[in-house]
């Protein structure tokens, strides 16, 4: 597969949802691999930067985060 740059983009993560979305464990347990859980940062602003790090991998792989068959 042949895959060029079409253009770079800047995600803005509004820190105090990813701190309300965080308290959700279901939602960590699906964007977030298992062994990834002891690694996750322990701030809110620590997680918005781990929340925008795996939003924009998702979006180079074009992907999101719900598609069937995404695995972390």
């Amino acid at each position: 597969m042949n895959r060029s740059l079409l253009g770079i983009g800047v995600d803005v993560v509004h820190v105090p949802r990813i701190a309300r979305l965080s308290q959700n464990s279901r939602l960590l347990d699906k964007i977030c691999a298992p062994e990834e859980h002891r690694w996750l940062p322990t701030t809110d602003v620590g997680l918005a930067k781990a929340w925008g790090a795996k939003e924009a991998i998702a979006k180079t792989l074009g992907t999101g985060f719900w598609q069937v068959g995404v695995e972390w």
